[in-house]
């Protein structure tokens, strides 16, 4: 949804690997992969499996999407050409990378220019600058969520609540009119007057 003019689909390799290919008017001028680990420890050979991957795949950028963490390192680093980063960051590393994609084709860069470039880039990404507002994006979309999740609690709450006084207008409203019908058909009040516990439909 937020690349709308790119391919992004599953490399067909693995479960859990996605091809991010960046194109304008339809040309493809650059790819992205991801890896995504649902681990909670980071393994070195992640590393080495992504390289191969991007390699194979001829891609420009290489992404471990995780929330495990490493030594001191959490949320966002850099190993080497591979980007790792916590699901919450995703998607601002990936609009980076797809900028910088569209920076370089608009220039007509040569190859060797290209990759100069791309390591020009993976070099600012270890900047502290650059490290710290990732890491507090990732901070607010965390707290973005919980306080979704809060929110839904909280609607849930005040549904029920109002179902419940919902449920009791209608049994009440119910009571009355089959208290009237029984008494124009028999002339008398029920001692036990029904009640309905079902809401209609």
């Amino acid at each position: 949804d937020k690349f709308p003019e790119d391919e992004v689909e599953p490399t067909g390799h693995k479960k859990g690997d996605i091809i991010h290919t960046v194109q304008v008017k339809a040309r493809k001028i650059g790819k992205i992969i991801y890896e995504c680990k649902k681990t909670e420890k980071f393994d070195n050979s992640y590393l080495e499996q992504i390289r191969q991957d991007k390699n194979r795949v001829t891609a420009d950028y290489g992404v471990i999407v995780t929330w495990a963490t490493k030594e001191n390192n959490q949320n966002f680093w850099i190993d080497g050409d591979i980007i790792i980063v916590h699901p919450y960051g995703v998607l601002d590393i990936a609009a980076f990378l797809r900028e910088t994609l569209l920076q370089m084709y608009s220039l007509k860069l040569s190859k060797a220019e290209f990759e100069t470039k791309g390591r020009a880039i993976i070099g600012f990404m270890q900047s502290e600058q650059f490290r710290t507002r990732i890491n507090n994006s990732v901070a607010k979309s965390r707290e973005a969520y919980e306080s979704l999740k809060k929110e839904i609690t909280t609607h849930i709450n005040v549904w029920h609540k109002r179902a419940e006084i919902y449920k009791t207008i209608h049994k009440n409203t119910n009571i009355i009119q089959n208290t009237v019908k029984y008494i124009l058909l028999r002339g008398k009040v029920l001692e036990n007057l029904p009640e309905i516990e079902e809401l209609p439909p």
